[in-house]
């Protein structure tokens, strides 16, 4: 006996619904979220890539981050050696307007009581020059240690060693220059070339320094825009694919729903034609 109505072919029809809806809902949440990996069904072994590559790249960034603090660091640094560059020079001029006999010994008082006051300022500086809690100038045997790689080791750190920066009137060998006499006044010539001397070689080890950051921050960029380039291209969403995916469902989706409305129906046309 023939049936009137036949349930595979109206099962055939919901079954093709059904994976076109859950195909129209993956390419849905693909649009909405931006990402082609919306689980790890979606592929595993992409997930899996970019879940390093974003690691490698918040790593990096934070690099970066602590650079850019480094340099902050320097900058501290070098603008106070060079107001004390700028106090050494003034010293040197009293020291050479005293060891002339174009003064007298009254003006020669005078004009050490100015040094004295400069050479006080730039002991304060170096003790009060600092970073978070970080004495900077005071020469104390401290390292700081830049992190600028992802790795724990040396080669992922740059140090700064603060007892190279050694800038109290005692580390720069004038704590004790006299311009009070002509004789005092010559003397100390020599030693405050030599503060000159050690002020310009801390200021050439901070632009050494600088540099370095300086290439350190452009490398760690670099890697950063290729690292967000490469996770891009596994994980974000093809969008003109998606849409065009999500189009083809709507399609698919009309038809198979009135092919079912059909199918469930063809039975009770047949009784129709029977009354």
């Amino acid at each position: 006996m023939s049936k009137l109505y036949n349930s595979y072919s109206a099962n055939k029809a919901i079954r093709y619904a059904k994976r076109t809806s859950d195909s129209d809902a993956v390419s849905s949440r693909k649009l909405a979220g931006g990402s082609r990996i919306t689980r790890s069904g979606d592929d595993a072994a992409g997930l899996s890539i970019s879940t390093k590559l974003k690691s490698t790249i918040k790593s990096n960034q934070m690099a970066a981050r602590n650079t850019n603090d480094a340099f902050s660091i320097l900058q501290v640094m070098e603008g106070t050696i060079n107001e004390m560059g700028n106090m050494v020079t003034r010293i040197r001029e009293l020291a050479m307007r005293s060891a002339s006999d174009t003064i007298s010994d009254i003006e020669r008082e005078i004009t050490q009581g100015e040094v004295t006051h400069i050479l006080q300022e730039i002991n304060r500086m170096s003790q009060g020059s600092e970073y978070l809690d970080h004495k900077l100038l005071k020469g104390d045997r401290k390292r700081l240690d830049i992190q600028v790689g992802r790795s724990n080791n040396e080669k992922n750190r740059i140090t700064l060693d603060l007892k190279d920066f050694a800038q109290s009137p005692l580390a720069l060998g004038i704590a004790d220059i006299k311009v009070d006499s002509k004789h005092r006044a010559r003397t100390s010539l020599i030693k405050i070339d030599y503060a000159v001397g050690v002020l310009a070689e801390s200021r050439s080890k901070l632009g050494a320094t600088s540099k370095r950051l300086e290439s350190t921050l452009n490398n760690l960029n670099i890697s950063v825009e290729n690292s967000e380039s490469a996770k891009s291209r596994i994980t974000d969403t093809d969008y003109a694919q998606e849409t065009a995916n999500k189009a083809r469902n709507s399609i698919l989706a009309h038809g198979q729903a009135t092919a079912i409305h059909q199918t469930q129906n063809s039975g009770r046309r047949y009784l129709r034609l029977l009354e």
